[in-house]
C-alpha cells in the first residue's frame, strides 16, 4: 500500500510538470507517445584549442548548421520506453577562400530505456543507444557526421523536488563506444527543471562529453562539430509553455568549455505533444 501511495504521488508530480515525464530517468506509461519536433540554428566562428582556449576557425571561417530534429518516445510497457530521433541538416561553411554547403539526413538514434527502481528517493534507470549513419558521404568537404556507428550505455537518476518546489532534478553518466578511428567518450549530464505557473515551465542542463584520449590533434574538417578526439560542455536553458498536451519551447545552448572542437551556440524552437492510450490502456486520472 505504501508503494502504491508513493507511485501515485510521483504520478501526480509528473502530471504537473509537462516534460518531466518525457525526460531523463523517467519512463512513459504503456501505450504513451511523446513527439518533439525542433528547428535549430547552430552558429560558430571559433573553436576550442588543445588547451581549451577559444581561437578563430581556420581562414576566418563561419560555420552554420540549420536542422530539424524529430525525437520520439513510446511506452512499450510501464517499465520500458523506446526512443529515437532523426535529423535533416543544411550545413554551410564560409571562409576567406570559398563557401561550401551540404544538406541531407544526419545520423539516426535508436534506444531503449528501462526503469530499474522507483520510490520516494527517486527513479533509477538504465539506457542503451545506437547511433547509426544514414548513408551520407563522410568524405564531403562538410560531412554530415563521422560516418561511424556509435553505441552507448547510460545510468540515469531523477527525483521530484516537490514539495520544496514544483520541480525535478536529474543526473546521468554513460560510456559511448565509437567505432572506427573516433575515440570513445565518457558522457555526463546534470539537469533541473520546474513549473513556473500559468502554463510556463523551465529547465536547464549541463551536457558534457569527455574524450578518453583527447589532446592528440585538432584533425580539422570543414565541419568543426565532427571531431575524432574532443571534450565539450554545453549549457542548455529552455523556457516552455504548455497548452494541454501540446507544448511550445524556446532554447539557447552555448558551448561553455571544451578542447579540439567547435565553440558555438545553438538556438532552438520546438513543439511537442503527448498521447496516451495507443495500446488500449488509459492513463491514470490527472496524468497526460
Amino acid at each position: 500500500m505504501r508503494v502504491t501511495r508513493i507511485a501515485a504521488l510521483l504520478a501526480a508530480t509528473l502530471a504537473a510538470l509537462p516534460d518531466l515525464a518525457f525526460a531523463g530517468a523517467w519512463t512513459l506509461a504503456r501505450g504513451a507517445l511523446y513527439d518533439r519536433i525542433s528547428g535549430n540554428g547552430y552558429n560558430s566562428n571559433e573553436e576550442f584549442d588543445l588547451d581549451g582556449n577559444r581561437d578563430d576557425l581556420p581562414l576566418d571561417a563561419e560555420f552554420k548548421d540549420v536542422n530539424v530534429v524529430n525525437y520520439l518516445e513510446f511506452g512499450i510497457t510501464d517499465r520500458f520506453t523506446a526512443f529515437g530521433s532523426v535529423t535533416v541538416k543544411h550545413l554551410e561553411s564560409e571562409n576567406l577562400v570559398r563557401t561550401t554547403k551540404t544538406q541531407g539526413i544526419g545520423d539516426a538514434d535508436l534506444g531503449l530505456r528501462g526503469r530499474i527502481v522507483q520510490g520516494k528517493q527517486g527513479v533509477f534507470s538504465a539506457q542503451a543507444l545506437a547511433r547509426i549513419p544514414t548513408g551520407y558521404d563522410e568524405e564531403d568537404l562538410i560531412p554530415l557526421g563521422s560516418g561511424e556507428a556509435e553505441y552507448e550505455g547510460r545510468l540515469q537518476y531523477g527525483r521530484s523536488l516537490w514539495p520544496l518546489i514544483p520541480g525535478y532534478c536529474g543526473a546521468e553518466a554513460g560510456y559511448r563506444w565509437r567505432t572506427g578511428t573516433p575515440e570513445d567518450e565518457f558522457r555526463y549530464l546534470a539537469e533541473i527543471g520546474s513549473d513556473l505557473g500559468k502554463g510556463f515551465y523551465f529547465r536547464t542542463k549541463l551536457d558534457g562529453i569527455k574524450g578518453m584520449e583527447t589532446g592528440t590533434a585538432l584533425n580539422a574538417s570543414g565541419n568543426p562539430t565532427v571531431r575524432e578526439s574532443y571534450d565539450l560542455g554545453t549549457l542548455y536553458t529552455t523556457l516552455g509553455h504548455r497548452f494541454g498536451t501540446l507544448s511550445l519551447e524556446a532554447e539557447y545552448a552555448p558551448s561553455i568549455y571544451g578542447t579540439t572542437t567547435s565553440a558555438g551556440s545553438n538556438v532552438s524552437l520546438a513543439i511537442s505533444f503527448a498521447l496516451t492510450g495507443l495500446l488500449g490502456v488509459h492513463s491514470p486520472e490527472g496524468a497526460h
